[in-house]
């Protein structure tokens, strides 16, 4: 959402420091990229992104921070 909402732009992380990395669904492999990349996402753990658990709200918001820049 935050990746489409910033106009999808150009700029891809590599994921192979996370474990889990190739969880990721194709759909989303971009998005998560540009998250990553920028410091949105940082991971539940330094070596997995569980791509496929549930956010919770805190987490949510820690990411909307990091997008706005309110996390300095």
């Amino acid at each position: 959402m935050l990746y489409r909402y910033a106009g999808e732009p150009d700029g891809a992380a590599d994921l192979s420091a996370y474990t889990d990395a190739g969880s990721v669904s194709a759909y989303a492999e971009k998005a998560v990229q540009w998250c990553v990349k920028n410091g949105i996402l940082t991971g539940k753990t330094s070596s997995t992104l569980a791509p496929k658990a549930t956010a919770t709200r805190a987490e949510c918001v820690a990411m909307l921070q990091r997008f706005t820049g309110l996390n300095k």
